[in-house]
């Protein structure tokens, strides 16, 4: 399934503005960490952006951009389990296992256990049909799957 642009030509799920083109200070950071040029840090984080975008218009699934708002989305959800991209996301960022930080959203966002439904809210192009889209996918690929899915259109 293919996205249309204003003027109608394919553009793909993929959020161009979600991967936005790297700051002089990021590649100033960048090459003082790997003590690199300033020019070729910059070069390199381009083509490391170039790299990301052409991922995630070959494979969405796999490597297209996740807010970090669904993260806590998908923490509320119960029943949801985490794919092991999620689970290492998390554990790289925050340095604790799904269900710590599953715990914690719930608490924060004033939850005492996960919630059965969640309404996902958001203007036009928000990311609410990808994320609908993205879990329902991710739990239809596990063996014991029920997936339903439902929409109405006035």
């Amino acid at each position: 399934m293919r996205d249309c642009g204003a003027g109608g030509a394919p553009t793909g799920h993929v959020r161009d503005e979600w991967y936005q083109p790297p700051t002089s200070d990021q590649a100033l950071a960048y090459a003082n960490a790997r003590g690199l040029d300033g020019d070729y840090a910059m070069k390199r984080l381009r083509e490391m952006r170039e790299r990301a975008l052409a991922r995630a218009r070959e494979d969405p699934y796999r490597y297209g951009f996740e807010p970090p708002v669904w993260f806590v989305a998908k923490a509320l959800m119960r029943g949801y389990r985490p794919t092991a991209r999620d689970e290492a996301r998390v554990k790289k960022r925050l340095g604790c296992g799904w269900e710590d930080f599953a715990e914690r959203m719930r608490r924060a966002c004033g939850f005492e256990s996960a919630v059965s439904q969640l309404l996902v809210m958001g203007a036009n192009r928000s990311g609410k049909t990808d994320f609908a889209a993205k879990v329902a996918v991710q739990n239809a690929m596990r063996p014991d799957a029920c997936v339903a899915i439902g929409a109405q259109k006035h």
